[in-house]
Order: C-alpha cells, then structure tokens, then sequence
C-alpha cells in the first residue's frame, strides 16, 4: 500500500514539474473600450461608454492556470434622463479610477480559449457631473463619492498566440458609489440619488511585449 502511494506522489510530482515547464510571467499593455452603468436600487440608469488603459501582467503557473493583474486608469460612469415637462435631458456622471484587477484563469489542455474570475479595487481620481444640454456647467461630485470601490470581476477571453489576449469581463461594486445625496437638475429642480453600485461591461485587448519563461 505505501508502495503504491508512493508511486502516485512520484508520478504526480512529475505531472506538476512537465506543468512548470511551460510556465511563464507575461508584462505588457492592455486597452479598450467599457460601457458603465450605475445600480440605483433596484435599476439601472443608462449606458455611458467610456475606456480603459493600462499595464498587464500574467503569470501561468500550469498548463490550465494563470493569475492574471492590470493596473488601468478606467473610466466609468452612467446616464440618467430626466424629464422636466416636454423637455429630457442627460444628466451624465464621469468618474475616473486607477484600478487593480486580480484574477484567476483558467484554460483547458490545449485550448485557447480562457475563463476568469475575480476581484478588483479602484482607488478614485476625478468624479464630475453634467447635462447634455449645458456641457460647460460642470460640477465637482468628489466630496460626495466613496475613494474607494470594491467589487468582484468574471469574463471569458481568447488567447491570439503568444503575446495577445482578448477578453470581455464584467464588473458589479460590492460597496456603494456615493450615499444619498442630492443632485441639482435644469431650472432649479433636484434630483435625490439613493445608494450607487458601479455595473461595468468591459471589453480588453492584453499585448503582453515581455515574456520571461522559466
């Protein structure tokens, strides 16, 4: 019997060595564009397309996983259209992060093709707002918007060679935007906004330009 476990450790540490063999840590840029939405309780407000831009890195530890990292500047953000009378407009919220993304891939034997999972931490960098109507009236919203946004990340990808990956990933907050605070709207009127979650569709291209194998 110890013979046996011992032959199925023997072998099993081969299996994780030829693994290793075809690992490497991949640097490079990663862009594209995203398409952000806001959770204001139980809805969504509109879709405000934006981008993202960063550095990428990828380490493969098998021939199945990787732990894959960015370090971008992300812009998000949301629409909301209000309606005074016949009149609607775009009351449109920018906000700009540098964000940490970390997640696991995972690939089966072979294939190209990849799926993700993770985490992600953004710390804040700009937060303004505005109408459609009246672009130049800009407004600061940093003191009423959290520095911080935590939330997790999944997507799928595809691996073009050695040095390019594409994938799409969605992103949910797990901490709210800003708290109830109440917006000025056209002609004096006000808007209350509730409890904000960051909802993000994003869309990546990854050139990985250094590759160190080992």
């Amino acid at each position: 019997m110890k013979t046996k476990l011992k032959i199925v450790i023997f072998l099993s540490l081969i299996n994780l060595l030829e693994g290793y063999g075809q690992t490497g840590t991949r640097f490079g840029i990663t862009f594209g564009p995203s398409a952000g939405q806001v959770q204001a309780s139980l809805t969504l407000n509109d879709i405000l397309l934006r981008y993202k831009v960063g550095i990428a890195f990828e380490q493969q530890f098998t021939r199945n996983f990787a732990l894959a990292s960015e370090l971008n500047y992300s812009r998000q953000g949301s629409r909301y259209t209000s309606t005074n009378g016949y009149v609607s407009d775009k009351y449109i919220t920018a906000i700009d992060y540098i964000s940490l993304p970390v997640l696991l891939r995972f690939r089966a034997k072979n294939e190209r093709g990849f799926v993700e999972a993770g985490g992600q931490v953004g710390y804040l960098v700009s937060a303004n707002s505005y109408h459609s109507s009246d672009k130049e009236k800009t407004f600061s919203v940093m003191q009423h918007t959290n520095k911080i946004d935590v939330g997790i990340t999944g997507g799928v990808g595809y691996r073009l060679g050695s040095h390019v990956a594409v994938d799409l990933r969605y992103y949910y907050g797990m901490q709210p935007i800003r708290q109830n605070y109440t917006a000025p709207l056209p002609k004096l009127e006000f808007l209350l906004i509730t409890e904000l979650r960051s909802c993000i569709t994003e869309y990546g291209h990854s050139i990985y330009s250094i590759i160190f194998s080992h």
